[in-house]
């Protein structure tokens, strides 16, 4: 896989979790705190969410095309 492809897949990734996490937050959060019904804590969980994922990402994407660089040498 080129790592462009690797790169592209990553970015996929980021926005389809981003997207899903949008959507599932209203749950997430009836879940791990019900009761509390506040803007201000499904907003935290958004930004944390996304912000989470982005790191998660960016480490696979840097493994990902470290891995790819020892094969070709």
């Amino acid at each position: 896989m080129k790592r462009s492809k690797i790169v592209l897949v990553h970015v996929g990734l980021f926005i389809a979790l981003s997207i899903l996490l949008v959507f599932l937050a209203e749950s997430i959060l009836n879940v791990i705190a019900p009761g509390f019904h506040n803007v201000e804590m499904w907003i935290a969980l958004i930004v944390f969410g996304i912000l989470g994922i982005f790191i998660i990402l960016l480490i696979s994407c840097i493994v990902f095309i470290m891995k790819k660089k020892k094969q070709v040498q």
